[in-house]
């Protein structure tokens, strides 16, 4: 469905945010259902998804996670805002799905270019990260 997504390698990207997110670290991930999704974040998807199908009424679709730190959910609520339904949810249509496509493409770049800071031993300054707002 949301095929534009970069495919994330959870075992490397997990090296790769242990060190730079010490104690920071989660997923962030994105279910829907009848309309909205979900915006969350988590240390265990599985479990949290037993938790949120257990709480809705209807079949939940985990649309998609990302291994990243405390901080990118934040962002990403901020750059859906002007779509807030309640609480975490937000309406799913169009401009979500442009806006999100946005945003993954600068934050995988941006994710792209840490790796090799890194890999280069992480001297200077790293890479900046770009926070979005809604247009």
């Amino acid at each position: 469905m949301l095929n534009f997504l970069p495919k994330i390698d959870t075992v490397e990207d997990a090296l790769y945010c242990d060190s730079l997110f010490d104690d920071q670290l989660c997923y962030v991930y994105f279910v829907a259902f009848d309309g909205a999704v979900k915006i969350g974040r988590t240390t265990d998807i599985s479990k949290r998804m037993q938790t949120i199908q257990t709480s809705c009424h209807g079949k939940i679709e985990l649309l998609y996670c990302f291994l990243t730190d405390k901080f990118t959910e934040n962002e990403l609520h901020n750059l859906f805002s002007d779509l807030k339904l309640k609480g975490e949810w937000f309406l799913f249509n169009a401009k979500f799905v442009l806006r999100l496509e946005k945003y993954m493409k600068q934050y995988n770049s941006w994710w792209i270019q840490t790796k090799e800071w890194v890999d280069a031993g992480g001297e200077g300054l790293s890479p900046s990260r770009t926070v979005f707002l809604p247009t």
